[in-house]
């Protein structure tokens, strides 16, 4: 992201929102990415497994792995789809 231009990750999230509010899976993972590290917005794990399990509920593979990882993480149980 941002490559040979400015990143501005006010309006990655715009974006990639709009995006996601519309099931489309890839923004769904890219929020997720973005509040798990925290990069333009504070860091919510909770937000950032809230968006991974919605793309793991439409077959994104490496979004369902990414909510188990947080969810081992928290000592929470596994993911229902994957």
């Amino acid at each position: 992201m941002g490559e040979s231009v400015d990143q501005d990750y006010t309006q990655a999230i715009k974006w990639f929102e709009n995006a996601a509010y519309q099931n489309e899976v890839h923004a769904q993972f890219n929020l997720a990415v973005i509040y798990e590290y925290g990069e333009g917005v504070r860091q919510d794990i909770t937000t950032a497994k809230e968006w991974f399990n919605k793309s793991c509920e439409n077959s994104n593979k490496e979004s369902c792995e990414s909510y188990q990882m947080l969810n081992r993480a928290d000592g929470v149980g596994s993911c229902l789809f994957f």
